[in-house]
């Protein structure tokens, strides 16, 4: 079968491996679809050697491993679970548990083995491109719980790629009306959606002017932009984060952080818990959250599929790449 790597020249190449063999406690998918994700393209900025990537998965069961419940089932593929037998998780507070297990997969395959315990059925049976969306909308939908906000907030979101755009429909969803949108520019397709669903939409350089009447903050973007979120945000803002970034450790003004006396906290979106609120809100809103999927590239043409998102990143949403 065909698979995408990084290679030790830091490209990306596709390349033919053996099939996959399930074990005790695995199925094999077939891809139909899988997005790239912001922990994808920074691995491949970086140009370091991957064979482990690509999460963003929709497939059918193709061999169930003597589970016939689960031939032909449509999937998705949680990251991490829960042990479920620690103390811990029989307190029921899975998400608490620090014996949680992690799906190590190449999304980017034409074939995948999957652990039974990251497999997420689908309720339906026709796949559209818009379903690859329902991990990151787990995502999205674990930042704006953290928050509970109140129709009447003032919530901002920092960053507006697709989690920042998918955590701005649900806050919709939940009666917010006051959603401020910040993006590296105003002119960009991102920015085109968040004002077509009705976002106020502003840059990074607006911060200091607006950030100030936000009590909630929901940062998307990498951990660099954190300092300058503390720096402008308002006093007793709750903040949330769920950055992506090339470098993980952030000078952050500490003085400042305790005399505003904020809040600040991560998503925590593992172990992953029930994706049953995720899928429902994709199933629900496909054709409209269709319109996040700006491109789409043949299995065979990943190394073109990584190099637009990395030369055109004003016109790219989800890039997907999908199976022969």
């Amino acid at each position: 079968m065909k698979s995408l790597i990084i290679n030790q020249m830091g490209c990306v190449e596709t390349i033919t491996v053996a099939d996959p063999y399930p074990s005790k406690n695995e199925v094999i998918v077939r891809m139909e679809a899988c997005g790239i994700c912001g922990t994808d393209y920074a691995k491949y900025i970086r140009g370091v050697t991957v064979d482990e990537w690509g999460h963003e998965v929709v497939g059918r069961i193709v061999d169930s491993n003597n589970n016939d419940g689960l031939l032909n089932k449509l999937v998705t593929v949680r990251t991490s679970w829960s042990c479920k037998s620690c103390d811990i998780c029989k307190g029921n507070t899975p998400f608490k548990c620090k014996n949680w297990s992690r799906v190590r997969i190449n999304g980017f395959s034409e074939y995948i083995a999957i652990n039974i315990n990251g497999l997420v059925l689908l309720k339906y049976d026709n796949m559209i491109e818009s379903d690859i969306l329902i991990e990151p909308m787990y995502v999205a939908m674990s930042l704006v719980n953290r928050l509970s906000p109140a129709p009447y907030d003032q919530v901002a979101i920092i960053g507006n790629g697709t989690i920042g755009l998918l955590s701005a429909l649900y806050l919709m969803t939940k009666g917010v009306k006051h959603i401020t949108l910040f993006g590296r520019r105003t002119m960009s397709k991102k920015m085109d959606i968040g004002r077509k669903w009705g976002l106020e939409c502003h840059s990074y350089d607006d911060l200091p002017n607006y950030l100030s009447n936000c009590n909630k903050i929901i940062n998307t973007a990498d951990y660099s932009t954190m300092r300058d979120v503390i720096l402008c945000s308002a006093p007793f803002s709750d903040i949330t984060f769920n950055g992506i970034s090339e470098k993980s450790l952030v000078p952050l003004d500490m003085d400042v952080w305790h005399f505003k006396n904020l809040t600040i906290s991560p998503s925590f979106p593992h172990p992953q818990q029930s994706f049953d609120g995720a899928v429902e809100f994709i199933q629900d809103k496909r054709m409209l959250l269709s319109s996040l999927i700006t491109h789409e590239y043949p299995l065979d043409e990943g190394e073109k599929a990584f190099d637009t998102l990395m030369r055109s990143r004003d016109d790219c949403i989800k890039v997907v790449i999908k199976n022969n």
